[in-house]
């Protein structure tokens, strides 16, 4: 997938944890943003 579809994944996942005021105090949004974007383009699993 390319960096433009990539950025529009990212937009869409910021957007809906901002619009649905989710609270994420584990993992740091910035990886659990990487983390979710590499699962649904397909670099990788998410692991617990």
């Amino acid at each position: 997938m390319n960096k433009e579809k990539r950025a529009a994944v990212e937009q869409i996942i910021k957007s809906f944890l901002l619009s649905n005021q989710v609270v994420i105090s584990e993992v740091p949004s910035e990886q659990l943003l990487n983390m979710v974007c590499d699962e649904i383009v397909g670099f990788g699993i998410i692991e617990p």
